[in-house]
């Protein structure tokens, strides 16, 4: 099912004067909360100022060195066989050519090893990037500190829940999306049976037949 966003306006404008005052931002909040899907919209809508790479912060440090260097298209082939000290090397010695200032997105935290967390502080201390931390709400509390420790100055920031006016909105979108027409009823009491959560709201629609 495709993905429908809405709302978050507060949240957005938080996370974009952050990132105009040269903060970094740690995001976290429920699972299906939408935080990587806030954090996507912002990154279409700013494409002409701030170029956004995506590294899933479950993988190794070496992969996701890798997998970043590849999104700045500086080759695959070219960095598939280095080790892992060359890989941060370059990713923390980058010479891009352009305008638009860097945003590392580190999604899908769930746990940091010191090995990531060296990463992130030698990246940050080059001032190559901005941050954006997406982490898990079962991150461990000293983790959590070490990877805010090592993003100063930053933002932390807890996702709730979507507004009743954003889940109307959302189940509105979604019915029309399906091609259904329902009756107002029906819409505020899906609204008010999920509380909110917009993974709550999309697996209703998953679950109608075709």
């Amino acid at each position: 099912m495709k993905m429908i966003f809405v709302g978050r306006n507060k949240e957005i404008t938080t996370i974009l004067n952050a990132l105009e005052r040269g903060e970094n931002i740690v995001l976290t909040g429920k699972f299906g909360i939408g935080r990587t899907s806030l954090v996507r919209h912002i990154s279409r809508g700013v494409q002409n100022h701030w170029r956004f790479i995506f590294a899933d912060f479950s993988k190794t440090a070496k992969a996701i060195c890798s997998e970043s260097l590849a999104q700045l298209s500086l080759g695959q082939k070219d960095i598939q066989d280095l080790t892992f000290r060359l890989l941060r090397s370059k990713l923390t010695n980058l010479n891009i050519v352009g305008s638009r200032q860097l945003v590392l997105v580190m999604d899908n935290i769930a746990k940091i090893s010191a090995q990531k967390i060296n990463l992130v502080r030698n990246l940050n201390l080059h001032k190559q990037f901005r941050f954006i931390a997406i982490t898990e709400q079962f991150l461990k509390n000293n983790e959590l500190d070490r990877l805010r420790g090592c993003l100063l100055p930053s933002v932390y920031m807890r996702l709730s829940y979507l507004t009743r006016n954003e889940s109307i909105e959302l189940a509105q979108r979604l019915y029309q999306l399906n091609a259904r027409k329902p009756a107002q009823r029906d819409i505020e009491l899906l609204v008010t049976s999920t509380h909110g959560y917009p993974l709550g709201i999309q697996r209703y629609f998953q679950s109608i037949p075709k």
